[in-house]
């Protein structure tokens, strides 16, 4: 990236609330008026670190390793709630209709990937796990409903990690969901995470859930994440102290296996480098991650920021960052909006289970599009 291009900033204020907003359990930071720019992440790390005290850089990154970041800098607003999205009015909830051509493609396209990854596993050893995903797209006339859609997400959604961020200049295109899954928390020296990896729907029970996630296929999936994470946060930490055992994690329309980490960082280590380390980690790419990255770009389109990261940066150095799912993204100049979601395919997968897998994933969006 170009330093012209690192430097290039906007003020926009969108016309349905915050351009950025992340809400978690204990903490919201909400940005109502912030600097935009498009930047690589070191050189948001610095601007991060070189920020006025109060204040805190939002950051967008895409699933794609060393793709460039969007950032918002900016005061945090002491009212995040009322600011993050204007109330929606009898208008904004504009129906919105499957694109039945579009969902049927996609359906087919993913079906295809899911068989040519089975026959991967045969022929690259090293491809031992790909998270392979697939989108769902409806639309509307009339009315934008962005306020309509992010109020509904606030709604349904109030024990998860929801996000929204507009992602070009006149705030037409805006990413926005209620994700599970904290990438890492950093304060100090000390980061802790939960990496999520193994699914099934919430309609089973706990105990249900807990026995069908105890079988082989969900525990290496999940090994292989846990795995990942721990040998490389090793690399940069003093201390990695990892649960024994994974636990059930409840999760929308889903119950997930998830594994807390916590590690002690060796000084001058910044978010920036963890970033660089551990993304796109195996909850949403692959092991190997090159070669499933590289699978993942010949079956799909460029996921953007689909998998990717959201969260804030502080001029001391500290902050939280969350996996981007459970999302859409509302694009008002094509009038539609996008659904994704995914699941991680191993040698042991089968179709019909992980199309389903997809499906319970979708849920969640498609009760926020009214579906």
């Amino acid at each position: 990236m170009t330093q012209t291009q690192e430097q290039a900033s906007i003020r926009r204020v969108s016309s349905w609330g915050a351009p950025f907003a992340v809400f978690s359990i204990e903490q919201a930071v909400v940005i109502p008026d912030p600097e935009i720019r498009t930047e690589s992440l070191d050189a948001a790390q610095r601007r991060a670190l070189n920020a006025e005290i109060g204040h805190v850089l939002g950051i967008l990154i895409p699933f794609e390793k060393n793709a460039p970041v969007t950032t918002y800098l900016g005061g945090p607003s002491p009212q995040p709630s009322s600011d993050a999205v204007e109330q929606p009015g009898s208008f904004d909830a504009t129906a919105l209709t499957p694109d039945i051509r579009f969902n049927e493609r996609e359906t087919a396209r993913y079906m295809l990937a899911l068989d040519q990854a089975r026959h991967g596993f045969d022929t690259d050893p090293e491809l031992v796990k790909v998270v392979l995903s697939r989108a769902e797209r409806y639309v509307w006339e009339g009315m934008p409903p962005h306020r309509f859609l992010l109020s509904r997400i606030h709604t349904l959604y109030p024990d998860a990690y929801r996000y929204h961020a507009q992602t070009n200049e006149d705030a037409s295109t805006v990413v926005a969901g209620a994700t599970p899954e904290l990438f890492l928390s950093k304060k100090g020296n000390t980061v802790r995470l939960q990496p999520l990896a193994g699914t099934v729907p919430a309609s089973l029970s706990k105990a249900e859930a807990e026995k069908q996630l105890q079988t082989p296929k969900y525990l290496e999936e999940h090994r292989l994440l846990v795995d990942f994470m721990v040998s490389r946060l090793h690399t940069v930490s003093t201390d990695v102290t990892v649960a024994e055992e994974p636990s059930i994690v409840p999760a929308n329309n889903v119950w997930h296996l998830g594994t807390p980490i916590r590690a002690e960082l060796q000084d001058s280590v910044s978010i920036a480098t963890l970033v660089d380390l551990l993304h796109p980690s195996p909850a949403v790419c692959g092991v190997d991650q090159a070669r499933a990255s590289a699978f993942i770009s010949e079956v799909e389109t460029a996921r953007g920021y689909y998998g990717g990261l959201i969260g804030w940066l502080t001029p001391e150095g500290d902050g939280e960052l969350y996996v981007a799912l459970r999302g859409l993204e509302i694009d008002d100049c094509q009038h539609h909006v996008t659904l994704r979601a995914g699941g991680g395919i191993t040698a042991a997968s089968e179709p019909t289970t992980e199309f389903a897998e997809t499906s319970d994933k979708l849920n969640a969006m498609r009760r926020v599009v009214g579906v």
